[in-house]
């Protein structure tokens, strides 16, 4: 008698770490994939995925779409140019099917990524490589376990489609997987250290840049307020010998610009 394997049996292959190319569709990118792939590799104890780029840029097929390209033909396209891989994640500065981030066919083992418009949808802080690596993540989760495990839930997690396109905003900056999620992953295959190695390349993702968080705290009104009265009291004790008029007048410039600063941040935020 023939049994029927449950739904949830493990669908990943066991050796670790997968092999997974990234490719340049079209080699117009303003990142290079050989540090791309050093950045996700890097990730803390990251041990899941072993990230490469393919060596030269591969043109991209004929657009058959009015304003954007097929997934099906990008797809063929990224399969074709693997070799002996077989997994892959192609990543073009063009507009997608349906303008989707990202999307792929998990029984090809093949992904397809687009920063078109990432200025827009990166939140502050992050860079175009962490912009990319939350994308490579999730393309690299839906193929290696060869399963379709992006929904409409809205969650602000790795695996929401994100209908509306601002939320995907959120998710970088929360950049984690929902619980749900990590028990369906672990029901294909998938191990506790390996969600552990997901974590290490979210954990890259969410890290903000060190000038953009020195000037959020610069930039809030009350540290501003804090550095005013801190400024105002070390100028009075080194210019002490100055009479009150003097004292009084850079009191007041002090007090005069954290209110240009705060009129500034305030309307900033409307």
């Amino acid at each position: 008698m023939v049994t029927t394997p449950p739904v949830d049996s493990p669908h990943v292959n066991p050796d670790r770490p997968i092999p997974i190319a990234l490719m340049n569709l079209g080699g117009l990118l303003p990142i290079d994939l050989n540090r791309l792939a050093q950045d996700l590799n890097r990730a803390r104890g990251q041990k899941l995925f072993e990230f490469h780029a393919v060596k030269m840029p591969v043109p991209l097929p004929g657009r058959d779409l009015p304003h954007a390209y097929s997934f099906a033909s990008l797809f063929r396209t990224i399969k074709g140019n693997l070799f002996a891989h077989s997994f892959g994640i192609g990543i073009t500065h063009e507009v997608l099917e349906d303008s989707r981030f990202n999307w792929h066919d998990e029984n090809l083992g093949v992904g397809a990524i687009t920063i078109d418009h990432a200025e827009v949808y990166n939140p502050p802080g992050r860079s175009l490589y962490q912009y990319v690596a939350y994308l490579v993540l999730c393309e690299a989760l839906c193929i290696t376990s060869k399963t379709q495990l992006e929904h409409t839930d809205r969650y602000f997690c790795l695996f929401d489609m994100c209908t509306d396109r601002e939320d995907i905003k959120t998710c970088i900056k929360e950049a984690h997987i929902h619980e749900g999620c990590k028990r369906r992953l672990v029901s294909l295959g998938f191990t506790p250290h390996d969600l552990a190695s997901a974590d290490d390349i979210l954990r890259f993702v969410k890290q903000i840049s060190i000038s953009h968080a020195v000037r959020e705290t610069i930039e809030n009104p009350f540290v501003g307020f804090l550095l005013g009265g801190l400024t105002v009291n070390l100028v009075s004790n080194y210019v002490s010998a100055m009479d009150d008029l003097i004292r009084g007048a850079i009191t007041l410039f002090m007090i005069i610009g954290i209110g240009v600063a705060f009129y500034h941040n305030y309307r900033r935020t409307r």
